[in-house]
């Protein structure tokens, strides 16, 4: 029979930094009933609010738009975005893709679809539609970019003074190996649409739920579950601790992240850089099963 599951994951921080987000998955011991639940506390674990639960149970990120209005909520396998209003009304999908990321001001958001798909055509073989996309919660309307995307991109986000979208992806120069990939730096400008791609340095890393600091100036990111930081001054990346996950403050001073003690269970952590500490949130323990 199907074993007890409590995990807490998916932190995110709100946009005034006083509270944050964060999903929480459970199943009974003996149940094959499974519930994701969208919740919100402060940055200490008090004042817990049960935002939502999310019927199936098949997301796994959630965001704060910069308004606090709304969230955007990404799923597993099927990659589809949801938007949910602040108090837990209007759940609707908006579109299929991945990776989404708001607007620094407005009531928008970029992301990826179809990201995973083969590199190259083949007899037989499933085509390449890779594309960026962006998405109007205003109007719903979605608009791609008029660009030819070659290589899996890592963390769209627009510009911190949104006129500008940026995004990470890796180059294989030929005859090299994979640890000798070049890391390359995208900026597309909206206003005259043009693309500007900048080689950065070598790297064996690949940027797994990452996410980019409010002033673009670092990224946090997770590697075989790991949570690291990139400098994008130094052009270069540090380990911070075990973890997937993370979402870094607007000070660029703590990290929020999943914490993972097992297959089935997982706490939301906080890494501080100011004091180099590490400290639980919430824990899985102090949560309802449903």
């Amino acid at each position: 029979m199907p074993g007890l599951v409590r995990m807490a994951y998916s932190p995110s921080w709100a946009p005034d930094g006083q509270r944050i987000a964060f999903l929480f998955r459970s199943r009974k011991d003996n149940s094959q009933e499974v519930h994701d639940i969208l919740y919100t506390c402060l940055l200490d674990g008090s004042d817990l609010l049960k935002v939502k639960e999310l019927k199936p149970a098949r997301f796994k990120t959630v965001s704060w738009d910069a308004s606090g209005e709304n969230f955007l909520l990404s799923t597993e396998d099927t990659e589809e975005i949801y938007l949910l209003d602040k108090n837990g009304e209007n759940l609707h999908k908006v579109s299929d893709g991945d990776n989404p990321s708001w607007h620094p001001s407005e009531s928008r958001f970029v992301f990826t679809y179809d990201n995973n798909c083969e590199a190259n055509d083949r007899v037989g073989g499933v085509q390449c539609n890779r594309q960026i996309r962006l998405y109007d919660v205003a109007t719903s309307v979605t608009t791609s970019l008029p660009i030819t995307l070659e290589r899996e991109v890592y963390a769209p986000a627009w510009s911190n003074d949104g006129l500008k979208l940026q995004w990470l992806s890796t180059m294989t120069p030929q005859s090299k190996e994979l640890n000798q990939r070049i890391l390359e730096y995208h900026t597309f400008n909206l206003a005259s649409q043009t693309q500007q791609t900048v080689p950065m340095n070598q790297t064996d890393l690949t940027f797994a739920d990452a996410e980019w600091s409010k002033d673009r100036s670092l990224m946090v990111f997770n590697y075989l579950s790991n949570i690291y930081m990139y400098f994008f001054s130094l052009s270069k990346s540090f380990p911070i601790t075990p973890g997937t996950d993370p979402s870094l403050s607007s000070d660029n001073t703590r990290v929020l992240y999943t914490n993972r003690l097992g297959e089935n269970r997982a706490d939301i952590a906080l890494f501080d850089r100011r004091e180099n500490t590490i400290s639980t949130v919430i824990s899985h323990r102090s949560l309802p099963l449903e």
